[in-house]
């Protein structure tokens, strides 16, 4: 089994390892649906988090999300 690690915004953690969107708006929802799906990953499949950062540019393949705190999530 092959796990792929992705640079994502931290505050997605609770949605992505709990599948807990609870205080999320849902253009937040959207946006982190259509990037997940991008990326090729789906959210239960996440496994971890590590490498929290309070400040980073997103990852050159997912342009249109923001700057601020960023974190590895591990996905199967």
């Amino acid at each position: 089994m092959t796990n792929t690690e992705h640079r994502l915004p931290s505050h997605w953690a609770c949605a992505l390892i709990n599948g807990d969107t609870t205080g999320m708006e849902d253009q937040e929802i959207d946006a982190m649906t259509s990037t997940l799906k991008h990326l090729g990953v789906s959210s239960s499949s996440c496994l971890d988090v590590t490498d929290y950062q309070d400040f980073e540019h997103p990852p050159s393949c997912i342009p249109w999300l923001l700057a601020g705190a960023y974190a590895t999530f591990s996905f199967a």
